[in-house]
């Protein structure tokens, strides 16, 4: 039994706020879906302890559990919200998926209809360069806080008019593995001012990769080489945030697209 509409209209317009996904729990109980109920309080109580401590063993045990109702019920409870059919994949986060997996130009076609179904902050797409000027062009953009755009093909003009695009206010992660990006494109989206809350980019397996190596010992972060290329584009456009992740072990690299959002959320909602 899909979530009555209102219910799920609060959730989508008040993404940051736990509680009107705390009703929607309240009405799985009382409508013979315990399990999902369980689930959203859960995922609820999970985001909070990771925030406060990742390596706790509470924290832990938790997204077992979660991991566990997910793997019996998912792919149930993605069809009772209709997006069975529209995504390639999907991840649940604060009990409602918040991160899909889709083309591009079905995105385009559909995302009216995605963000009134659930709650979208992140996104995977797949097959964008036929698309990407349009693509960039869409509003309804305004609202990711992640995006991964990885093996589509992107060239520097693709990587062009992203950094052009006014519709990324909000974009904090962006992974482009495997793409074939180079110099200028690169500079473009660095000396963009469209991206103020930019705060990690993934160049893996381009041309070019202007992020720190990391030295380490043990896992542990010691030392970062700056590439050359990062050095003449800072040269000329001063400092790049995300040229520079924060990262004090290996392992905090690439960061949690989830805890992006979470550390928005107000500590009594």
């Amino acid at each position: 039994m899909p979530l009555p509409a209102e219910l799920l209209q609060a959730v989508t317009s008040r993404p940051n706020d736990d509680l009107p996904r705390r009703e929607a729990a309240e009405w799985c109980r009382l409508n013979g879906q315990a399990e999902r109920a369980d689930f959203i309080v859960m995922q609820l109580k999970l985001a909070k302890l990771v925030l406060m401590n990742p390596d706790d063993d509470d924290a832990f045990d938790l997204a077992l559990d979660t991991e566990t109702l997910l793997e019996s019920y998912g792919n149930q409870w993605l069809e009772f919200d209709g997006l069975n059919e529209l995504v390639d994949d999907y991840s649940y986060n604060r009990g409602f998926v918040e991160l899909v997996e889709m083309p591009a130009a079905r995105f385009m076609q559909q995302v009216d209809l995605l963000y009134r179904l659930s709650p979208i902050y992140h996104l995977d797409l797949t097959k964008v360069i036929d698309v990407a000027e349009g693509l960039f062009q869409l509003p309804q953009l305004q609202q990711l806080l992640s995006l991964s755009m990885d093996q589509c093909g992107l060239k520097d003009e693709h990587l062009e008019q992203f950094a052009h695009s006014p519709h990324f206010p909000n974009l904090r992660w962006l992974s482009l593995i495997l793409n074939d990006i180079g110099i200028s494109g690169t500079e473009r989206l660095a000396a963009s001012t469209l991206f103020p809350n930019l705060q990690y980019v993934n160049f893996l397996g381009n041309r070019v990769d202007p992020i720190d190596e990391l030295l380490d010992d043990q896992g542990i972060v010691m030392e970062r080489r700056s590439p050359s290329e990062a050095r003449e584009i800072e040269a000329r456009h001063g400092p790049i945030k995300w040229f520079h992740p924060e990262a004090r072990l290996v392992s905090d690299l690439p960061p949690s697209r989830f805890t992006l959002l979470n550390r928005t959320l107000p500590e009594d909602s």
